[in-house]
């Protein structure tokens, strides 16, 4: 009998999360989809690919996935290759007969439909790790306004100087490209200094691992979390995209983090309105960018 790894989403969670994830069988299975508390999560705004489901793959990477549908039924959603099919069906008794040939590997797509705006689709059905370090890349992309600016200004020193332009003059580019260097190697050295910064943390679980090594690393709730505070530069016109982020806890602890290691928004993404007991506040602190780093 054909084991497939199978495994659940639930209705907080984010593209690419799951959980329960295992080997099973189809008797296991099908156990698995009618335990579903499937009528606890039909809160329907709108139908997704990411959506309360219980997901099955095959030995092949095709992928068979039982989600909610609008009036009690059911979408089954067929992924093979980069192709979406989906296919609604009135009750469990039929999910759960798509199910069974989807293990028997005599699945009939005839009667589903491809959809054809589904660009990407693969992201809703395979687990993502949800684990944030600090990239090279990712600090010189926030970086590039920051160093245009030091590199133009230093352009100009060089061009003052070889003008023999007035000595106030020259010094005002001189001490605005120092400025923004000064910048520059703060960031760069503060990156290299949390270069092994670690934090795992996803939309739908309440617990999440941050460590500034891997000697570090601790689990941390998010119903503890009192207040998020967001250190950034002012004025929309400032060439440093830099930002700081300070979690504080009930226990008056906090940890401490830039967006070289999480983007604001996928940050505050992960604090759902869905969670049980969670109310964080967000808040943007007034403290320089040179202090928060």
């Amino acid at each position: 009998m054909s084991v497939f790894i199978s495994k659940l989403q639930h209705d907080t969670f984010e593209k690419g999360e799951f959980c329960n994830e295992q080997i099973r069988s189809l008797p296991d299975t099908l156990a698995l989809i009618k335990s579903f508390p499937w009528d606890a999560e039909r809160n329907l705004t709108d139908i997704r690919l990411t959506d309360p489901s219980v997901t099955i793959q095959n030995e092949e990477g095709n992928f068979l996935k039982v989600a909610i549908y609008f009036n009690s039924k059911f979408c089954i959603y067929y992924l093979r290759g980069d192709a979406v099919y989906e296919y609604a069906v009135p009750d469990m008794e039929l999910a759960c007969a798509e199910v069974t040939d989807f293990y028997n590997n005599v699945l009939n797509t005839d009667k589903y439909s491809r959809d054809l705006f589904k660009i990407g689709a693969r992201g809703h059905f395979e687990t993502k790790t949800f684990e944030y370090q600090i990239k090279f890349w990712r600090v010189l992309k926030l970086n590039i306004a920051l160093l245009v600016v030091s590199f133009t200004f230093l352009a100009c020193d060089v061009a003052v100087m070889r003008g023999l332009e007035e000595f106030p003059v020259a010094m005002v580019f001189v001490l605005l490209s120092s400025l923004f260097f000064i910048l520059v190697g703060k960031i760069f050295y503060s990156a290299i200094d949390n270069r092994y910064s670690y934090l795992k943390i996803s939309k739908g679980n309440n617990t999440f691992l941050f460590g500034y090594s891997t000697d570090t690393i601790k689990t941390y709730d998010k119903s503890n979390v009192t207040e998020i505070i967001s250190y950034e530069s002012r004025g929309s016109r400032n060439p440093n995209l830099i930002e700081v982020y300070e979690i504080c806890f009930t226990d008056g602890s906090t940890i401490k983090f830039s967006n070289m290691l999480i983007s604001g928004f996928d940050l505050f993404s992960k604090f759902s309105d869905k969670m049980d007991n969670l109310d964080v506040k967000v808040t943007h602190g007034k403290k320089g960018i040179f202090k928060a780093l």
